[in-house]
């Protein structure tokens, strides 16, 4: 190419009015083609997991039901995958895409006519409102019941992983003078907070999608602690009670009972941040003071002690702590509250591991403000003390990668309505899209995904293609129907697309 020759990049700007208005006179420069092939993969995915089956039940509140419920609730789904925030945008954004209501069953004369005379001249295919109300017809029961068989997909399809688990909370807020159903009040960091709160389990292993298992919502003035065991009985009624082998927690589920009944009657074992003021992080405090003047002294330490350090992390591990007064079941609570009240602090209590950790991040600690961790899990040369702060670590992927990603990119609190019911709808729903989407990246997940590109294909629901106008320095994007009206060669009749 010559020196002398220069390359011009031109740019276009998006004015669908202008270019409208220049097809239907019949000057335009170019045309192509352009698809949701990034909806082909998710919905082929989707289909092939059986997931708008969820749907395919008769709410038990409705007796005569004009549009199919699978339908009103598909769409509804299709509203949390566009991150729509608000129903008003299904009417303005959703309703405008055709093939992606045809991908849920939606037939040419629906989306073109409505349901019923009265949608004439309407919103099409139905009017918004009638979504709204069918949310708030769902009964709590049913809503949770979709929610649990949601992951008995997951498991035909061999996505729900064993190992590591966190359980978290996150606060979904409203305005203090709306008219929430069920939403709670409360004071918290120097503010007035309206809404609920969320309590969700969720994946944090490396061998498995990130999904979350089991999900309860309640006001937010409520304290979490008191439904962490509910929730882990949740969790095992959704996925089964051979996949969480660990649960890692924040200090606010706290509680020996809590904890014991976790690993006795649950068989899972935990990983907790303890608090300040425990008697057993005083005990692992003087524990560390012991190690460091044994180490001053070249002296060695005992069998119950581990230390361990890189560049970035410094802990040392204790077995046999025997200062967690309450770490029983509830007869070895009665018995340590009688032996209290009389001052006797010499009989035997359960014993449980723990860190402290002297160096967090490639800081030092001061003395005294150590981060500590408890588990009932014995520390050993294969269970270290920085593998269990590299687990503790993981926690923190449930609010930054979890519930953080949900509240921006999936408008988790943006509910469609203001009764508990299309609360707690809008939430599970949510989650398990999140769910299914993590599920869909993985390798698996597009094997499954091909499959049901092809199940469409057999069905001839191929993909859409909308068509892209040059006029000038603008383009316009219209779907194949709407382009044909514009140049004046409108179809002579509805095709009748069978549903997925």
């Amino acid at each position: 190419m010559s020196n002398n020759r220069s390359l011009k990049w031109k740019y276009y700007t998006r004015n669908q009015d202008y270019v409208e208005k220049r097809v239907k006179k019949g000057k335009y420069d170019c045309v192509s083609t352009t698809g949701w092939g990034n909806f082909d993969g998710f919905f082929g995915f989707l289909l092939k997991l059986g997931f708008f089956s969820l749907f395919d039940f008769r709410p038990e509140k409705r007796q005569r039901i004009m549009i199919p419920l699978i339908k009103l609730l598909s769409t509804y789904s299709l509203k949390v995958i566009l991150s729509l925030s608000s129903l008003n945008q299904i009417s303005n954004q959703l309703f405008k895409e055709k093939s992606l209501l045809k991908y849920i069953g939606f037939t040419g004369r629906e989306l073109t006519k409505g349901f019923s005379k009265r949608s004439k001249g309407k919103q099409l295919p139905f009017h918004i409102t009638t979504l709204g109300k069918m949310l708030k017809d769902l009964s709590l029961e049913e809503i949770n019941k979709i929610f649990s068989i949601f992951f008995a997909l997951l498991a035909k399809c061999h996505f729900i992983p064993k190992g590591t688990y966190a359980v978290d909370a996150t606060d979904l807020s409203v305005e203090e003078k709306s008219k929430y159903e069920n939403k709670g009040h409360t004071y918290r960091m120097k503010k007035n907070k309206s809404g609920y709160r969320l309590i969700s389990i969720r994946y944090v292993g490396e061998k498995g999608p990130e999904i979350f298992v089991a999900a309860i919502l309640f006001p937010i003035n409520e304290n979490e602690s008191k439904y962490l065991l509910p929730l882990i009985e949740q969790a095992q009624r959704n996925i089964g009670k051979d996949k969480i082998k660990l649960i890692v927690m924040d200090r606010i589920f706290l509680g020996g009972n809590k904890l014991w009944d976790l690993k006795h009657e649950y068989g899972i074992d935990f990983l907790i941040y303890s608090k300040s003021n425990m008697d057993v992080t005083d005990e692992m405090k003087k524990r560390g003071e012991e190690v460091k003047k044994r180490q001053e002294k070249g002296l060695p330490l005992d069998e119950d002690t581990f230390i361990e350090k890189d560049k970035e992390f410094s802990a040392i591990g204790f077995n046999h702590l025997s200062w967690f007064w309450t770490y029983g079941d509830e007869e070895h609570n009665k018995k340590w509250k009688r032996l209290q009240y009389k001052k006797e602090k010499k009989s035997r209590t359960n014993y449980i591991s723990g860190v402290l950790i002297t160096k967090y991040k490639g800081k030092e600690r001061q003395p005294g403000k150590e981060i500590t961790l408890l588990s009932n899990r014995k520390i050993s040369k294969k269970r270290t003390p920085l593998f269990l702060v590299f687990l503790y670590r993981r926690r923190q992927g449930i609010e930054n990668q979890g519930f953080r990603e949900l509240k921006q990119g999936w408008h988790l609190g943006k509910f469609p309505g203001k009764s508990f019911s299309a609360v707690l709808f809008h939430t599970l729903i949510t989650l398990m899209l999140y769910d299914a989407a993590a599920c869909y990246k993985t390798e698996k997940g597009e094997r499954l995904s091909d499959m049901g590109i092809r199940a469409l294909r057999e069905k001839e629901i191929g993909p859409f293609y909308g068509v892209i106008v040059y006029i000038g320095n603008y383009f316009g994007v219209f779907d194949l129907e709407e382009f044909l009206y514009l140049i004046g060669k409108p179809p002579t009749e509805f095709i009748n697309f069978r549903p997925p």
